[in-house]
């Protein structure tokens, strides 16, 4: 990770869909080069919305939220891509089956593989969470975003992993929070298009 952002610097995003702990170790062991990012696109958190893992945390951050917190505090320009807004975006079969077009290439095959069981659910569809980050890279007016103070809480009992948000007046803000910009709102049809046209046909 360190050499690939030591080589291509601001034209480098990197995409964060998991816990993140190597982002938070290459921070520490390099933060210089580390600022040298041109972009931190991290799917996690949920910022005004429940959590999936506890009732207030989401499971990337939760499950390392020192690690987050370390990534959060490094003043890189990072995009959070929570809960909030990957929610807002369902994959159905129905939509499955009309963008691919009855198309049989071993990716679509992949897909309706990996999505038969959710998708033969009570729910009938999925949400579309570590995709939305990834949409966001490419086409970043599919979100809307909001720059917000947000830390990580890393020692509650019941709230360890939440990702808290402070909405208030900037006024209120505190200093030693970080800011980050969060997408609190999403085209969900833009969205759901841009999937169908990158990975379904």
């Amino acid at each position: 990770m360190l050499r690939l952002v030591q080589h291509h610097g601001r034209d480098l995003t990197l995409i964060a869909l998991g816990p993140l702990t190597n982002v938070a170790r290459a921070i520490q062991r390099s933060p210089t080069i580390m600022q040298q990012l041109g972009r931190l696109i991290i799917m996690g958190g949920a910022i005004g919305v429940p959590g999936n893992v506890s009732a207030v945390a989401e499971f990337n951050v939760f499950v390392d939220p020192h690690a987050a917190d370390v990534v959060f505090r490094a003043g890189l320009p990072i995009t959070l891509v929570p809960l909030d807004v990957t929610r807002q975006v369902h994959l159905t079969g129905d939509f499955l089956q009309r963008a691919s077009q009855g198309a049989r290439t071993d990716l679509v095959q992949a897909i309706r593989h990996l999505t038969q069981q959710p998708l033969h659910s009570r729910e009938q569809s999925m949400a579309l969470h570590d995709p939305r980050a990834v949409a966001v890279a490419i086409d970043p007016s599919l979100v809307t975003l909001t720059s917000l103070p947000v830390y990580v809480e890393t020692h509650g009992r019941h709230t360890i992993g939440m990702t808290v948000a402070d909405r208030r007046p900037p006024a209120s803000w505190s200093s030693a929070m970080p800011r980050l910009e969060v997408a609190l709102t999403v085209d969900a049809a833009r969205m759901l298009e841009l999937f169908a046209t990158r990975v379904l046909t």
